[in-house]
């Protein structure tokens, strides 16, 4: 009875009947499934992102390796409406199978503000030039995702990964090539 009075409000004139169906639950139906066939379109575009991205690992496109983060570079701050994104790059370097290390620089990526970071015991560095990445002097452990047939790769810390996929690709990494 409530949709009726909702539906003619919105839709004068749909009092009447089609084939003996009122014509206010036509309406009803129609935007039920309108908004099922929407969300089924947004959980078609997550599960798609998703498998373009177990694709191009399997295919050998995009490679993932355990990475130990440096200091942070604070690049630049971008304000919006109501929300401020920050900008970083940061030092790192990439654990191979055999053990060595290369070291590389992220592309940007957005982490919270700097203040808070500092609050949290993350390093932050004074400037681009004076940002390091050692044992001792470090942000821990990450997992860098970067293109596989690039000679000058780009890791990504911001790769899509879930927390436990990245927590497995660290712990596979310790076990077989730290040696």
């Amino acid at each position: 009875m409530a949709h009726t009075l909702f539906i003619s409000a919105l839709f004068p004139g749909a009092e009447g009947t089609i084939g003996n169906i009122p014509i206010s639950s036509l309406i009803t139906g129609a935007s039920a499934l309108g908004f099922i066939f929407i969300g089924i379109l947004i959980l078609r575009g997550r599960a798609g992102a998703r498998t373009g991205l177990r694709t191009a690992w399997a295919n050998g496109w995009i490679e993932y390796r355990p990475a130990l983060i440096g200091e942070l570079i604070y690049r630049r701050r971008v304000n919006y409406n109501d929300k401020t994104d920050y900008y970083y790059t940061a030092p790192i370097l990439i654990l191979q199978p055999d053990s060595s290390l290369m070291k590389s620089m992220t592309e940007e990526f957005i982490a919270p503000n700097p203040n808070w970071l500092k609050l949290r015991g993350r390093l932050l560095a004074d400037g681009p030039r004076v940002s390091t990445v050692d044992f001792n002097h470090n942000n821990g452990w990450g997992v860098v995702g970067y293109r596989a047939d690039d000679p000058n790769p780009s890791p990504e810390l911001q790769h899509g990964l879930k927390r436990k996929h990245v927590e497995a690709a660290l712990s596979f990494a310790e076990s077989t090539w730290v040696k």
